[in-house]
C-alpha cells in the first residue's frame, strides 16, 4: 500500500524540505552537532530520514545510552554536515522513502549502528512504549478496564528509561492468547503507548511488513561478563 507524501502527512513538511533547510522534519529545531546530534549514528540518520536524533529516539523508543567501550571523544565525534541539495521528484518516491526509513529491515541496519538490540514480541505479547508521567498513569487507569471487558493480560517486563525521564518505560505484556498484530497495535494504543510510534507500526502493519512492532533496547551482555 502506497501512503503518498507520510512525512508531509506526519510533521507538515517532507525530509527534502527539512533537510534543505538544515532542521529536524519532527521538532523543526536546527540541526546541531553535540546538541540534537550527538554521534555519527545520527549523523548519517539525519542524512536517510531528516529527524534529528532525539527525535529519532523518541520515535523508536531507543536508549540514548551507548555502550561502555564508547569515549566521551567518539560520542561527539561528528563530521559537520555539508550542505545536500535535493531534486524533488514525484511524491511517490518521497512515500516509498519514508517507509523505508521505518521499517523493521531498516530499524534492524540502525540498531547495529547504534549498538542497540531490536526485540520482537511473542505472539502472544504486548510491548508498550510509555513516554511521559501522564501516558503512565494512563497505563496503570486503562489496565483495570483491559482486563475486564477485553482480555486477561500480566505484566511481564517494566523497565524504567536509562535516561532517567520521569514516566518513561518500555513494558511488554503476556495477553492470554496469541494476537494478530493489527489486535497488538490497537491494544498497545488503548493502554497508553506513544501514539506515533503505534502510528509508525500500523504504516508497516499495511505495508506488509513482516515486524510492525518492534522495541529498540540496550542490548544487554551475556552473564558473567
Amino acid at each position: 500500500m502506497e501512503l503518498p507524501g507520510l512525512a508531509k502527512a506526519l510533521y507538515g513538511m517532507t525530509k527534502a524540505e527539512a533537510i534543505a533547510k538544515g532542521v529536524c522534519v519532527k521538532c523543526k529545531l536546527v540541526v546541531q552537532s553535540g546538541v540534537n546530534v550527538y554521534s555519527p549514528a545520527g549523523a548519517a540518520e539525519y542524512r536517510i530520514s531528516g529527524l534529528c536524533e532525539l527525535c529519532f529516539d523518541q520515535i523508536t523508543g531507543g536508549d540514548q545510552e551507548m555502550d561502555g567501550d564508547v569515549s566521551k571523544e567518539d560520542l561527539f565525534a561528528v563530521e559537520p554536515m555539508e550542505p545536500i541539495h535535493i531534486k524533488f521528484g514525484d511524491p511517490s518516491d518521497d512515500a516509498k522513502y519514508d517507509f523505508e526509513t521505518i521499517s523493521s529491515e531498516y530499524a534492524q541496519k540502525n540498531a547495529k549502528l547504534k549498538g542497540l538490540d531490536i526485540v520482537l514480541p511473542y505472539p502472544n505479547q504486548l510491548q508498550l512504549d510509555i513516554d511521559s508521567e501522564a501516558d503512565y498513569e494512563a497505563f496503570n487507569k486503562n489496565l483495570a478496564k483491559f482486563r475486564l471487558h477485553v482480555g486477561s493480560v500480566s505484566i511481564y517486563e517494566d523497565h524504567p528509561s536509562k535516561s532517567g525521564d520521569p514516566g518513561k518505560r518500555h513494558i511488554t505484556l503476556r495477553f492470554e492468547q496469541d494476537l494478530t498484530p493489527l489486535d497488538r497495535i490497537l491494544f498497545q494504543l488503548f493502554l497508553g503507548s506513544d501514539r506515533t510510534r503505534e502510528l509508525l507500526s500500523y504504516i508497516r502493519y499495511v505495508n506488509d511488513d513482516p515486524n510492525p512492532t518492534l522495541f529498540y533496547e540496550k542490548r544487554r551482555l551475556p552473564l558473567g561478563t
